[in-house]
């Protein structure tokens, strides 16, 4: 298992608002399992993506959610919304459209993702969605 990371800013293409986000560990055969402390400040959130492997979130301070969606033509439809405490873990399925953050924009959240593997022990990659619903992949 490697070492914790440095804090870095998040890239805007993926965030909205002000993120910080360590690499906290990378683990597992090849290391394709990575491990992210990750703080969303005053409403901050993700921006819509979905991961080719789960992802797992444990809340560790504030008020969050993770909000889910799925395709309907060429819309996307929200599904769930799920609030997110110190201690609460959500479980995130492949392929599942998603977001996640801060619930308050006066108040930091933060959150521990684990991001597993995908088929076959490789690492995860994320498809990150602009507002015209067209993707760009990536590895986070």
């Amino acid at each position: 298992m490697a070492g914790r990371g440095a804090s870095q800013r998040a890239r805007p293409e993926y965030f909205t608002g002000r993120v910080r986000l360590v690499e906290a560990a990378r683990a597992g055969r090849g290391e394709a399992t990575r491990v992210f402390d990750v703080r969303f400040y005053a409403g901050a959130r993700t921006k819509l993506h979905s991961h080719t492997g789960p992802q797992v979130l444990v809340a560790t301070a504030g008020s969050g959610s993770l909000v889910t969606y799925r395709r309907a033509g060429s819309r996307i439809v929200r599904v769930s919304r799920t609030r997110l405490s110190p201690g609460t873990a959500a479980y995130i399925p492949a392929g599942q459209l998603h977001t996640h953050g801060s619930t308050s924009a006066a108040r930091m959240f933060s959150h521990i993702a684990v991001n597993l593997p995908a088929r076959a022990g490789r690492e995860s990659e994320a498809a990150w969605y602009d507002s015209d619903l067209s993707t760009y992949a990536t590895r986070i």
